[in-house]
């Protein structure tokens, strides 16, 4: 199904940095600073019965920067804003057609033509869709029903996505034409119950790392030209890792179900537990911005917390009212 995005009246400011959380029920939090106790400017979007899995930061066909918001809705799957702080009225339907349950999306920046970026997502419905040459479409890769979890790439037209199969596996799938074909990079075999638990994938500084319940594995550029992927790090086995990220200066966070943090200061070589997130609630993601670490959880209070200190404190900075599921930054991915 073909699509352009619309291009808004408002286009965020290069110098400003917007924060946005988004989650249950069309759950939005908007926020520009992360100083504890700022109010964060909150509303529900339009079809605001459906819950938001996913949020991502890129642009549109043309050049205008944007949020990207997924949401389970089989009619309105993704929404796109140019001005989130503005309200509910700022979101407009981005439909890509018949999938479902879209539980990542990402954005890569190459190409000289604002046209030739993508944006690549995936979900419960097993179906890529892509967004390439100014149209959504989907059936890149068709995986029937099973889950696509996470999507990431190297602004280089190499992707990388998780999944679980019907045949009891984990697997890494990647793509090294900007999402057009797609083939099998890793397999494992899960436990039981592991089907139910986020996959999570992301790429900095040269190195992709992915999780599969509580194992860490990553993969150089040459790791995945030869689809070699090593285990770093296992967790605890009730554990499963939720999200994980790259900041600065070769340090990584993971966090995951029982709110453990882990940090690799050496690019992901090794994992060194840090102070747990507070509280009760699940982290569901992790991201970065000029030295401070965010992290979000389930729960409707307390549920942005922030580290200045590569997860040796956590702050509290802010109660949105609501369960979130994504947050993003007004930044493209991947750091550098």
């Amino acid at each position: 199904m073909a699509y352009k995005f619309r291009m808004a009246a408002y286009k965020i400011p290069a110098t400003s940095i917007t924060y946005v959380a988004v989650g249950d029920d069309g759950h939005v939090a908007v926020n520009t600073n992360l100083t504890s106790g700022s109010t964060w400017t909150t509303y529900t979007v339009p079809n605001a019965v459906d819950d938001s899995y996913a949020l991502g930061y890129g642009k549109d066909a043309d050049g205008t920067e944007v949020f990207l918001l997924a949401t389970i809705d089989n009619d309105d799957s993704l929404l796109s804003s140019s001005a989130p702080a503005d309200g509910a009225g700022t979101w407009d339907p981005a439909d890509p057609g018949n999938v479902t349950n879209i539980r990542d999306v990402a954005f890569s920046d190459f190409g000289s033509r604002n046209q030739d970026k993508s944006w690549i997502g995936g979900g419960t419905s097993g179906e890529v869709i892509r967004f390439s040459s100014g149209s959504w479409q989907n059936n890149y890769l068709d995986l029937g029903s099973d889950h696509i979890w996470s999507v990431a790439t190297d602004g280089n037209q190499n992707w990388v996505l998780t999944t679980s199969i019907s045949n009891r596996q984990y697997q890494y799938r990647k793509s090294t034409d900007d999402g057009a074909t797609w083939t099998l990079s890793f397999s494992e075999d899960w436990v039981i119950g592991a089907q139910n638990h986020n996959k999570h994938v992301a790429y900095g500084n040269g190195v992709w790392v992915a999780s599969n319940r509580g194992r860490i594995h990553t993969a150089s550029a040459a790791g995945l030209s030869s689809d070699t992927w090593g285990l770093v790090h296992t967790a605890a086995d009730s554990a499963h890792v939720t999200a994980l990220q790259y900041g600065s200066n070769s340090k990584w966070m993971a966090v995951d179900t029982s709110r453990n943090v882990y940090v690799s200061t050496n690019n992901g070589l090794d994992w060194t537990q840090k102070t747990d997130i507070s509280g009760s609630n699940t982290p569901t993601e992790v991201a970065y911005y000029d030295g401070t670490w965010i992290v979000s959880t389930d729960g409707t209070t307390n549920n942005i917390q922030t580290s200045t200190d590569d997860g040796d404190t956590w702050v509290s900075i802010a109660s949105t009212g609501g369960v979130i599921r994504g947050f993003a930054t007004s930044v493209i991915l991947p750091n550098t």
